[in-house]
């Protein structure tokens, strides 16, 4: 497929994709949400792809909506048309990406090259590895700025990966939170040197797209779950995924290389 606000291409079993509305800091339009929602989608069940890389052209990962195409008369009609709009695009297209890269068994690792905001911090942090380059930063202008609520899954994912007091800071008061920060907050996996920001990211990306899908599948999943369940029913989740991850190629390669003392060549099954 032809994309225009997105650059797409893939290596090997890695599917690259960079967000190309770089004088925009690459902020979400009609285009690049829906061609973005697009390529997660079809990477998601495409059994070629093991790994996803998501970073931004330019100057910035993802600077959140283009709110320059927001209609600013104060015309009540006006405004509810504007309201039902977000509504939509939020249901149709930002909302089952977000899904998709939580759910795809694949690894998901996030390049985080500079502004990030809104549904931009959203879109980072559901990945399941950020990078963040040490000029990168993230903010929440939902409230201060907008006075809107946040979205993307940001009320649900801020919490989680931080404190509830955090969270709330950042909604609340927009304040920019440096890369060093949200490492040490633990919002990201590392922070490194913008000049080393894309290769390292690249090479993390390129190792787990090569390596045992149905095993990284699993995991994910008994994350996911570790949230709701007891102890008793994570112990159980994890012996039935046992039993498939055991029972699969890789799992049997890994054995031999093991005694080989060599690296496993895995296939992703």
């Amino acid at each position: 497929m032809a994309y225009s606000s997105i650059e797409v291409s893939k290596e090997g079993r890695l599917l690259i994709i960079k967000l190309n509305r770089p004088k925009q800091l690459n902020a979400l339009n009609e285009s690049l949400i829906t061609e973005l929602n697009e390529a997660i989608q079809d990477a998601a069940k495409d059994n070629s792809v093991g790994g996803i890389l998501l970073t931004g052209n330019g100057r910035g990962f993802c600077a959140g909506a283009d709110i320059s195409v927001v209609n600013m008369e104060k015309e009540a009609s006006k405004m509810a048309a504007q309201g039902e709009m977000s509504y939509q695009t939020l249901i149709q297209y930002m909302n089952p990406t977000i899904q998709t890269i939580h759910d795809v068994e694949k690894p998901v690792i996030a390049a985080v090259n500079g502004v990030t905001a809104g549904y931009g911090v959203s879109l980072a942090l559901v990945c399941d590895l950020v990078y963040a380059a040490e000029s990168a930063s993230f903010i929440q202008v939902f409230i201060p700025q907008l006075g809107i609520v946040p979205d993307g899954g940001a009320t649900w994912l801020l919490p989680r990966l931080t404190t509830n007091a955090r969270a709330m800071g950042m909604f609340l008061t927009g304040k920019k939170i440096s890369a060093k920060q949200a490492m040490d907050w633990g919002m990201i996996w590392e922070c490194v040197s913008d000049e080393i920001l894309y290769d390292t990211a690249y090479q993390m990306a390129y190792k787990l797209a090569h390596g045992p899908t149905l095993g990284i599948g699993s995991m994910k999943l008994a994350m996911k779950q570790s949230d709701s369940n007891s102890l008793e029913k994570q112990l159980r989740l994890e012996a039935y995924l046992q039993r498939t991850c055991c029972g699969s190629e890789d799992f049997t390669e890994g054995c031999i290389a093991f005694a080989q003392k060599r690296k496993p060549e895995f296939i992703g099954k």
